[in-house]
């Protein structure tokens, strides 16, 4: 009896172990299986992020490559527009040539209307022919002033300032011939009593001289006149009558 009790008790440990192995052996297994789980699960998120890599490089390439091609993109540009300013600065000189030699032009118009517009051209006679017919009242000595033309000048072309008064066309043109001009008084009052040395009174009481300007006596003294480009202007000795 004792025998079989033993038997029996050492067939059940016998169970009792090999389910305890193959309790133990299904844990190694399902611990097995979810490490292999694990690590196929953390493979795949390495190869995802290794995917991710790869994609964010390819991106960063890709996006370099445009801002290459940017970069060469406005480098041409560049390169094109410094060419343009070189023609442009090629063609400057040229243009500033022309500018110039306009600005030139211009001056030179300007200068010669400055200088038509600033003198005005005249002519001046002086005669004294009535002396020659009353040579008889002439003041002794004073006929070796005399020319026997009858003229000290005859119209003697003279070029003054505009605005200037007959009085000083006429000066000018006896300074430029060496005739000595008398007066009295100045500036517009101004009145010449003489030419050469032929002088008022030297042909009688009532001889002098008086003067006209293109035909005409004007009413007021030869400082006061003011004469116009072309004006003839004469100055003649007159005497009184016998």
């Amino acid at each position: 009896m004792k025998k079989i009790s033993v038997f029996i008790l050492t067939i059940l440990l016998c169970l009792t172990f090999i389910g305890c192995e193959k309790s133990q052996a299904t844990e190694d297994t399902q611990t097995v299986a979810v490490q292999e789980s694990q690590t196929q699960a953390e493979q795949g998120s390495e190869t995802e992020s290794g995917d991710k890599i790869i994609a964010e490089k390819e991106e960063s390439s890709a996006s370099k490559e445009n801002n290459k091609t940017e970069k060469e993109k406005n480098s041409d540009k560049q390169d094109s527009s410094s060419k343009e300013e070189e023609k442009t600065t090629e063609k400057s000189p040229s243009s500033q040539n022309d500018a110039e030699n306009n600005t030139e032009k211009a001056k030179e118009t300007t200068t010669a209307k400055t200088t038509s517009s600033s003198t005005v051209t005249c002519y001046v006679t002086i005669e004294y022919t009535a002396i020659l017919d009353n040579m008889d009242k002439l003041k002794e000595g004073h006929e070796k002033y005399v020319n026997q033309s009858g003229y000290a000048l005859s119209k003697e072309k003279v070029t003054v300032k505009n605005g200037s008064s007959a009085y000083q066309a006429v000066k000018t043109a006896c300074d430029n011939n060496g005739i000595k001009v008398s007066t009295t008084g100045s500036g517009k009052k101004v009145y010449i009593s003489g030419f050469g040395n032929i002088d008022e009174k030297d042909c009688g009481s009532a001889s002098g001289w008086t003067y006209y300007v293109n035909g005409y006596f004007p009413p007021k003294s030869c400082g006061a006149y003011t004469v116009s480009n072309g004006d003839e202007i004469r100055f003649s000795y007159v005497v009184e009558s016998k």
